[in-house]
């Protein structure tokens, strides 16, 4: 019993142990995930502070824009000379306030620039003159305007409070070129950030790691209006996330498991304590249980021996005789409920043994009925056996006694209103069969997978007429395994029938003396010379 109780132990132990590193395995990578999104967060900021910077770039352009629109000339030769002066421009462009175009001219002559610049500012025409169109504000309005042409063209508006508008298209290339002169060159080891255009092309990265090809970018962060096609990529390397988070992880998850580990083995420590000083108790009380059975098997004997005694000289006296047979029954209960208590107690401790001897089966079963007849007689019960189990066979008397008693007693206290209980006996494949059949009330289907259990009984109720330990089928079944067989309850249309089979080898023949055998063999062939 300890053994398994340790066994059954360390497995709760190494289930829960599972249990906590599954659960701490999931809390690791929960936190995980949660540091990869700090982490995130962090590149994220990096990514800002990059885009404010081109921010800062871009407002400085667009202040020069507006210098560069004020006050404005009436005249073609000074518009063009005033976007000549300027490296940020390709051309100016302007509208009255009833959004006739002013400059570059309606007719021609153009310059090759003007011409290139109404070539492909198309759409640009469209989107101005909605604006122009719009009610004057007071004061009245500005902003960047990007279209496609080719590639991405970006101009800058400004919209006068008189209804009038000027703009510039900015030269991009120049514009690209001082927003990556004021990027970084150099300084992130551990990553990698990259400027991409619209088209997914990157202009301008730095740092000192490479990504592998289509890896996806630990953060992005797309540029603010007007630029807001592009965006910033920021690919960090597995060392730089791995040292950002293992040690929280590592000391997060190791401690969980010792905590976990420590209260599991002190909980464990508790209860096998607990558990084996109760299994303490309980052997204490089974073996003052099997001393006291010890201590009454004697004077029970000598209550039966001379109860005998004094029966057969009351041979007279009938009712005398009737008292004292009732005696004699009583004892016989009460020896068969001690062997039963001290057979569960030498099962408990694993001492049950068999001691096989040749015998006929039918013999020992009559026996045992011929002590059952008398008190079935008295109770109405007419006990009926088929005998057909002659031959001799190693078995072990005690033990087929003890079940079949058992079994009759059962059908005595429960069959008692039954006409007849049948014990028949068979051989089977070097099996005894014996069946114990009753026309009593049987056994409830909801009871029938417990009755063979130790202790239980079909009703607790202490004002049954029926009483016992519970304890009578259990070891009836222990004993027919032990003996190479087993006990089953078989169906019935009535009552209960139980059947059990024991093995019964042939007892071996006795060894013939080989000297004497050689001896007379010698006289022999003396004689018969």
């Amino acid at each position: 019993m300890t053994k398994s109780l340790s066994a059954t132990f360390a497995v709760l132990i190494l289930m829960s142990l599972g249990l906590v590193a599954w659960l701490g395995a999931r809390v690791a990578l929960d936190e995980q995930e949660i540091l990869r999104h700090r982490f995130r967060g962090l590149l994220e900021v990096t990514l800002s502070d990059v885009r404010s910077s081109i921010d800062t770039l871009l407002a400085r352009r667009q202040k020069q824009m507006a210098e560069l629109l004020r006050n404005l000339p009436e005249r073609t030769n000074e518009f063009r000379h005033r976007a000549k002066s300027s490296p940020y421009v390709h051309s100016l462009f302007a509208l009255d306030r009833e959004c006739q175009r002013i400059h570059p001219p309606q007719r021609p002559p153009w310059t090759k620039t003007e011409r290139a610049f109404l070539l492909r500012a198309d759409p640009l025409w469209v989107t101005m003159g909605q604006l122009c169109r719009q009610p004057p504000t007071i004061h009245g309005g500005k902003g960047w305007q990007k279209w496609t042409w080719k590639d991405m063209r970006l101009a800058y508006w400004q919209r006068k409070p008189d209804g009038s508008l000027s703009g510039v298209e900015v030269n991009t290339m120049r514009l690209w070129s001082d927003i990556i002169g004021s990027l970084p060159s150099k300084g992130l080891n551990d990553g990698l950030i990259s400027l991409d255009s619209p088209m997914g092309e990157t202009w301008y990265r730095w740092g000192q790691y490479r990504p592998k090809t289509n890896e996806a970018p630990d953060a992005s962060l797309t540029l603010n209006p007007p630029l807001d096609a592009w965006r910033l990529t920021y690919h960090a390397s597995d060392a730089a996330l791995a040292g950002s988070n293992s040690g929280s992880i590592l000391f997060g998850l190791t401690s969980t498991l010792v905590m976990a580990c420590l209260l599991l083995v002190g909980l464990a420590i508790f209860f096998y304590r607990s558990n084996l000083r109760r299994l303490r108790e309980a052997a204490q009380r089974v073996s003052f249980v099997n001393r006291v059975s010890h201590e009454l098997r004697t004077p029970l004997t000598n209550i039966r021996l001379y109860a005998e005694m004094l029966g057969e000289n009351l041979s007279g006296e009938k009712k005398a005789k009737q008292r004292l047979d009732i005696i004699l029954d009583e004892t016989a209960r009460l020896g068969r409920l001690i062997n039963n208590i001290l057979a569960f107690s030498r099962q408990e401790r694993g001492k049950e043994t068999l001691y096989a001897k040749p015998r006929k089966p039918d013999e020992v079963i009559a026996a045992t009925i011929a002590q059952f007849e008398p008190a079935m007689a008295r109770k109405k019960l007419q006990l009926c056996f088929e005998a057909n189990a002659h031959d001799i066979v190693m078995l072990d008397a005690d033990a087929l006694e003890q079940i079949l008693g058992n079994l009759l007693s059962n059908a005595e206290k429960y069959a008692s209103d039954g006409a007849q209980v049948l014990v028949s006996t068979s051989m089977e494949n070097r099996q005894l069969v014996v069946r114990v059949a009753d026309q009593g009330p049987g056994i409830p289907t909801r009871q029938q997978d417990r009755i063979f259990e130790a202790f239980h009984r079909a009703s607790e109720k202490l004002t049954d007429q029926a009483t016992g330990t519970g304890l009578g089928l259990a070891i009836a079944r222990d004993l027919a395994r032990l003996h190479g067989g087993d006990l089953k309850l078989l169906p019935s249309p009535k009552g209960a029938c139980f059947e059990f089979r024991i093995r019964t080898p042939k007892p071996e023949k006795p060894k013939e003396n080989r000297a004497e055998n050689r001896g007379q063999s010698n006289e022999n062939d003396g004689e018969n010379t």
